[in-house]
């Protein structure tokens, strides 16, 4: 732990030594490699954590949180389905596939570390709903060709996914979805190729498409499974939301799970390789994005107007004025709430960074990073620049995720 704070902290002081250095094309990638060596160690302690029989998941929740997130997608397999309660699935190392655990000991393991079950307020805060306990390996990309081969990978069922009540429209926007299930090789083949590589390409996006919607189609029915309570239905968004889930926990083979009873909807997910990431983002689902995956926004809006407006106003004045003499409303932001800013920023590494901070906080955590992101410095200054109309201010405002990077 201490070697990976130095390392980040060279990283940290070196970046700002280069900021206004004349050299700093050739100091950046000295940079370059502290900053590897951060991910590196920080991997390496967030598998020792994973390794731990009494988990401590305020540590790992901290890791998360911290410079760097979870560092690539096979943590993220093993950390996600932990932070959001699901803990009866492991690692096979055999394999190197999740499963789900086929031990009678089905419930959750609590640690000794983070105390009681800590319970998570629900939606938007606008109402109190069930409780959600919140708590080999590679850095950033090494694992993309492990993953792009399982997610593309044709898996032979007999089974067909029950359509959903949104099925229709989940097809719709599935078919529309492209850039979070190509890889930056595969995009940039489809953008310039012609002829076979954009044939070939275009054949993996809708194998992935396909796999999308069942994976949506199945989330859905597993969260209404139980008939308790009401039905959570699929919005526009949901779609970039489950693309990121199946990028990041996507698996391809079938696994073992659900062999006892294969006509469930837990059956049918596990003959697909989708048992992992549907049974986390249904849990997130119920939680997170509840009031989203109402009937209506109705609820959704009134936290976003409660909220939105008078935290700009409160760390930034100007910009708050100025947003309201262009008579702006604060549903611009709608569209990151409800994706968590997957439809709006396409670089996916940075998304899933985000959705690790998202995962383990409180839901209302992506309504203050939208604030977060109206009154940075950069961004609040393009916002003032702009003429004070609603028109050209909402397209400034539109674009501000587009703009984002890691740093």
């Amino acid at each position: 732990q201490n070697q990976s704070a130095t390392s980040k902290q060279l990283f940290i002081d070196h970046r700002a030594n280069v900021q206004h250095n004349p050299f700093a094309d050739v100091l950046m990638p000295h940079a370059s490699i502290l900053y590897s060596n951060y991910l590196t160690n920080k991997a390496n302690e967030i598998k020792l954590v994973l390794a731990e029989p009494d988990l401590d998941l305020w540590r790992l929740r901290e890791l998360a949180l911290s410079d760097g997130g979870l560092v690539n997608d096979t943590i993220r397999k093993r950390a996600w389905p932990k932070l959001v309660g699901l803990y009866d699935f492991y690692v096979d190392k055999t394999e190197n596939q999740v499963s789900p655990r086929n031990d009678s000991h089905n419930e959750p393991r609590k640690s000794s570390k983070s105390g009681e079950k800590n319970e998570c307020s629900l939606g938007l805060g606008i109402e109190n709903s069930d409780s959600l306990q919140s708590s080999n390996e590679t850095l950033i990309g090494a694992n993309s060709q492990d993953t792009e081969k399982a997610n593309t990978m044709t898996v032979k069922v007999s089974k067909t996914v029950p359509s959903s009540l949104d099925a229709e429209q989940i097809d719709r926007d599935v078919s529309r979805c492209t850039w979070h299930l190509l890889t930056g090789n595969q995009r940039s083949r489809r953008a310039q190729m012609e002829n076979k590589h954009r044939k070939k390409v275009a054949v993996i996006l809708r194998k992935k498409q396909k796999r999308l919607g069942n994976l949506i189609n199945l989330t859905l029915l597993r969260t209404n499974e139980d008939d308790r309570g009401e039905r959570l239905r699929y919005y526009q968004g949901y779609h970039d939301v489950a693309s990121i889930f199946l990028s990041s926990l996507g698996g391809g083979g079938p696994s073992s799970a659900g062999a006892n009873s294969p006509d469930s909807i837990q059956g049918i997910a596990s003959s697909m390789g989708l048992d992992l990431a549907s049974s986390v983002l249904a849990q997130i689902s119920t939680s997170h994005f509840r009031d989203a995956m109402k009937p209506n926004f109705l609820q959704l809006q009134t936290a976003i107007r409660l909220l939105l407006m008078p935290l700009i106003c409160y760390f930034d004045r100007e910009v708050h004025d100025f947003l309201h003499m262009c008579e702006m409303e604060p549903f611009f932001s709608i569209s990151w709430v409800i994706s968590w800013f997957s439809h709006d920023i396409h670089d996916t590494t940075l998304v899933k960074r985000l959705f690790d901070a998202f995962i383990v906080s409180h839901p209302l955590l992506p309504l203050y990073m939208a604030v977060a992101m109206v009154c940075h410095p950069n961004n609040r200054e393009e916002i003032l620049m702009t003429e004070c109309d609603f028109a050209p201010v909402h397209s400034a405002l539109s674009s501000l995720p587009q703009n984002s990077s890691l740093e």
